[in-house]
């Protein structure tokens, strides 16, 4: 109840019951609306491109009239955020496949390493396959090559040897190197004993040719003789003789000398 008066020094001021009226109570502030916040939050958000914050839109107002469209904004961020990924991881491969070393097999195993999942990655095996395979394929002409020069080698040392044999007229040293009958055996061993001096030189004249177990070679050969007995006279003789040979172990052997 309130009732105007009004006080004067000294004096007394009485309270007219008639006076008195009731004062009318302030009435509580009325609770927030929670569609029109929503609807303020939405207005707010609905063309954000902060998938964080739509979230926690969707969180605020699980069942509010947006929501649904706040979820959807998400899904279009969150597919377009992917494809822009997928799009970056794929100019990224282009740009490695670019710099990949296409006749290095380490580089090209290095991109198939780090881009499994690259179109590129069949391309790249079936590089780094040829490259293996010409590397293969040079291997085993190297091998085949050092085989021949080895071979190619171990025939002159054949010949060399048959040389010492005559001038040391070694019948058994010559036979080890040279296959020869028993008729020409004691042919060549009449000749020693007859000669002071026995000599034979081959010059090659063509490149030793091998064929799998056989090989060949065109020689000069240059015989010199001196006699044991009479007059101490030199006999010498030059032709041209073809040689061929057979592989037996780790060696060759003469199998024939005829002249050309």
């Amino acid at each position: 109840m309130r009732q105007d008066f009004q006080i004067t020094d000294g004096g007394t001021t009485n309270l007219d019951g008639t006076k008195s009226v009731l004062a009318k109570k302030d009435s509580a502030p009325a609770p927030p609306d929670p569609t029109a916040i929503e609807a303020r939050d939405w207005d707010r958000l609905r063309t954000s491109n902060s998938v964080d914050d739509l979230q926690n839109f969707v969180r605020q107002h699980p069942g509010g009239l947006h929501t649904d469209e706040a979820r959807n904004r998400i899904n279009q961020l969150a597919q377009a955020q992917s494809k822009d990924a997928e799009e970056k991881a794929l100019r990224e491969q282009e740009r490695a496949w670019i710099a990949v070393d296409k006749t290095k097999r380490a580089s090209l195993q290095d991109f198939i390493t780090r881009y499994g999942n690259s179109i590129h990655v069949p391309e790249a095996r079936t590089l780094q396959n040829g490259i293996e395979k010409k590397q293969a394929d040079e291997l085993t002409v190297q091998r085949a090559n050092e085989l021949k020069a080895r071979d190619q080698d171990a025939v002159v040392q054949t010949l060399r040897r048959y040389e010492s044999a005559f001038s040391a007229k070694n019948l058994g040293e010559l036979q080890a190197v040279w296959i020869i009958t028993a008729v020409e055996a004691k042919k060549v061993n009449d000749q020693f004993r007859n000669a002071r001096m026995f000599q034979v030189k081959l010059r090659l004249d063509s490149p030793v040719t091998i064929n799998g177990d056989s090989a060949s070679v065109e020689c000069v050969r240059t015989v010199v003789v001196i006699p044991s007995n009479g007059p101490a006279k030199t006999i010498s003789n030059q032709d041209r003789v073809r040689i061929t040979l057979i592989r037996s172990s780790a060696t060759w052997l003469i199998r024939a000398i005829t002249p050309v």
